[in-house]
Parts: C-alpha cells; sequence; structure tokens
C-alpha cells in the first residue's frame, strides 16, 4: 500500500470513528430536555456538518492528482483536527 492509500484510509478510519461517538453521544442529547436539548442539537448539527465537509475532503484526496495532494492532505488534516477539537469539547460540556 502506497503512502498516499495509508494516509486516505487512516483519514476515513479517523472519519468513522468520530462519526460513531457523535451517534452515541446524539443518543444521549435525545435524553435532555428544553434549552439544553436545543444547544446540544445545534452543537450535534454543527459537528454533523463539519464531518460531512471532512468527508468531502477525504473524496477530493481520494480523487487528486499529484499536483494538489499535498495542499488537499493539509487541508483535510486541519478539518480533522477541527472535528476532533469540536468533539472533544462538546463531549466535556455534556
Amino acid at each position: 500500500m502506497s503512502r498516499r492509500d495509508e494516509i486516505v484510509t487512516q483519514l476515513k478510519a479517523q472519519i468513522d470513528e468520530v462519526n460513531q461517538r457523535i451517534g452515541d453521544i446524539e443518543a444521549r442529547v435525545d435524553q435532555l430536555k428544553g434549552d439544553a436539548e436545543s444547544t446540544y442539537r445545534q452543537r450535534l448539527e454543527d459537528m454533523r456538518d463539519r464531518e460531512r465537509r471532512l468527508r468531502g475532503k477525504l473524496q477530493e484526496l481520494r480523487d487528486a492528482g499529484e499536483d494538489r495532494w499535498d495542499q488537499l492532505r493539509a487541508e483535510a488534516e486541519t478539518l480533522q483536527t477541527a472535528l476532533q477539537r469540536s468533539f472533544n469539547y462538546f463531549k466535556s460540556q455534556l
């Protein structure tokens, strides 16, 4: 497996893991009521949006030629870091 394939596979695994963890938290949010539920639902939607953007970037990485690979990889890594931080913050607030 090439280094490029390893990076794509690793990024996909990280996205899948965070997505599963978001699903677990979503189940906990389902038990909330009132303003807390509304606030956390908005935060969940924000994280889902970040996850969708990262999946889009992952597809761009898969399709990218060598001329764009480094730039797209850096963008994907930035998005992945932001998603992970957002998740960790959200989890600490719940």
